[in-house]
């Protein structure tokens, strides 16, 4: 939490502001889960209310801990530790088998789940507006800083260190309707998320840093395919001749971001979003931020904005 986010006037906003962005979780909880065009998977429909969701925490100027869940039927089923160098973070695509930043550390599942000492403790992003709350109705004199993700979840909910460095607080980088808990490999959490400049996030999640028409896509697998069956052939062809089967810009089993709907003019970010232009004050209130079209004869070229605005009644995820 930084010291330059304003807190509430008082206490009555806190909790209106707080009400508002729940407001908005129960809207985006209706959306239906994510489609081949958001993740690169087929979307499943016959399955419990379940999402996935990334919490982040610096614990030094050079390492920030990421902690992955996966709820399902408001349950926490999974939870991983990935880390990383803030300052090696990026959005851009990395080529295959170039060192990615964020490493995985550990990853928990069924009776194993709380077993770690470190990493954000089992609860669901529901609670964390009950925590966010419950830390607004006992706060004294002065009340905990609230920012929101510009389309109104909560983001942060917590005091600066410089107020108070051991108190708890509530958080979320990142949230998607896509399940986790079957990727491949399934001992490396790192490989199920594509990286940002903000650290992780799960497939399926709207970057408002990043243009329109990308999306991030689960990792994908060599797709086995049948030789010709003749007399002296048979066999998989992705074994026989590697180049009919060439990965993607990641790697195999890598989360990537994917262009899936090629435009001529996408907005890409003027700069890498500084920590008070990531989020906002007001969970309904509009978010902008700065982005440049392509150069070139169809595009101007220029520096426009990107606004997010929220609606209680139509999910923006």
């Amino acid at each position: 939490m930084r010291d330059e986010i304003v807190p509430p006037k008082n206490r009555g906003e806190a909790i209106q502001r707080l009400r508002e962005s729940y407001a908005l979780w129960q809207t985006w909880r209706k959306a239906p889960a994510p489609s081949w065009l958001e993740t690169g998977r087929a979307a499943i429909v016959d399955s419990p209310f379940r999402y996935t969701y990334v919490r982040a925490e610096q614990v030094s100027p050079v390492e920030v801990h990421f902690t992955l869940f996966e709820v399902e039927a408001e349950q926490i089923v999974l939870r991983a530790l990935l880390s990383a160098d803030p300052s090696q973070l990026s959005s851009f695509p990395r080529r295959t088998g170039e060192p990615r930043p964020i490493v995985s550390r550990w990853i928990e599942r069924g009776a194993a789940l709380g077993s770690h000492d470190d990493g954000a403790p089992l609860q669901t992003f529901g609670q964390q507006y009950a925590e966010c709350e419950r830390l607004v109705l006992e706060a004294g004199s002065r009340l905990p800083r609230l920012y929101f993700h510009p389309d109104g979840l909560l983001m942060h909910c917590g005091y600066p260190p410089t107020e108070c460095a051991n108190c708890t607080s509530a958080s979320m980088l990142a949230i998607s309707r896509f399940s986790v808990r079957s990727e491949l490999p399934s001992d490396n959490a790192a490989a199920w998320l594509c990286e940002t400049e903000s650290g992780p996030v799960p497939p399926g999640t709207i970057s408002p840093f990043m243009p329109a028409d990308f999306a991030c896509f689960a990792g994908v697998h060599p797709t086995r395919k049948r030789a010709p069956d003749t007399e002296t052939t048979a066999g998989d062809i992705c074994s026989i001749d590697p180049a009919a089967c060439p990965p993607p810009p990641a790697g195999f089993g890598v989360a990537y971001w994917n262009q899936v709907r090629p435009m001529i003019c996408s907005g890409w970010p003027t700069h890498t979003p500084r920590a008070l232009e990531v989020g906002k004050t007001d969970p309904l209130g509009e978010w902008t931020f700065p982005v440049s079209s392509s150069a070139g004869v169809e595009c101007s070229g220029g520096v426009g904005l990107r606004r997010v605005r929220v609606n209680l009644d139509q999910p923006s995820r």
